[in-house]
């Protein structure tokens, strides 16, 4: 059984034999396959695809579960008459069955003097920053304590360090206060959603 997150692509790989069972089968595509997801013993509509790893007789079905729950995946192709069986534990987006530490990233600083507040944003996914080639865009929404929204910033240029490096001029934020903001950060994955919270000292 492998886990995995609504939203996200899951691969699974398989290797196909002539029939000397040594052999790699090369040259099948999606059509050589008849494919069947089924999540908590029903029938999904989520279609899955067939891929050969370059011509190596190595396969893989991908697919992007639309739920969370047991998805039971099946691949069979009549080419060989084998047929592939995978348990997929599926989890909320962001945190798969609790065991995949998926979190949107936030770091603050706020010159007074300026009244701007500078911020930076990135993504870790199971205790692993992703890395600028992968990640797509990020929104922050900064609250104050009464939970009222003071600005959005939006970014889809990360820096080559993996960062989105935002910035919102005018802002003027009270001394030893807490805020709030919601961080999104958008990547080849998916997308993940994080509560965030700094304080401001004066």
């Amino acid at each position: 059984m492998i886990q995995a997150a609504v939203g996200e692509t899951v691969r699974l790989h398989f290797v196909l034999l002539e029939e000397d069972g040594v052999t790699p089968l090369s040259g099948l595509d999606d059509s050589d396959f008849t494919k069947e997801l089924i999540r908590d013993t029903v029938e999904s509509a989520v279609v899955g695809t067939v891929a050969e790893v370059a011509t190596t007789g190595r396969y893989h079905l991908d697919f992007v579960p639309d739920a969370e729950g047991s998805w039971y995946v099946d691949v069979f192709t009549d080419e060989t008459d084998d047929m592939f069986s995978c348990l997929v534990a599926v989890g909320p987006a962001g945190a798969p069955q609790g065991y995949l530490s998926n979190e949107a990233q936030l770091n603050v600083a706020y010159d007074e003097s300026a009244t701007t507040l500078f911020m930076e944003a990135w993504l870790d996914r199971n205790g692993q920053s992703v890395a600028a080639a992968d990640l797509v865009s990020c929104e922050i929404k900064v609250y104050d304590d009464a939970g009222t929204l003071l600005f959005t910033e939006t970014s889809s240029s990360p820096d080559a360090n993996g960062r989105f490096s935002l910035s919102r001029s005018g802002v003027t934020l009270t001394a030893n206060r807490p805020y709030n903001a919601t961080v999104t950060v958008v990547d080849s994955r998916g997308t993940v959603v994080t509560f965030q919270a700094f304080t401001t000292v004066g």
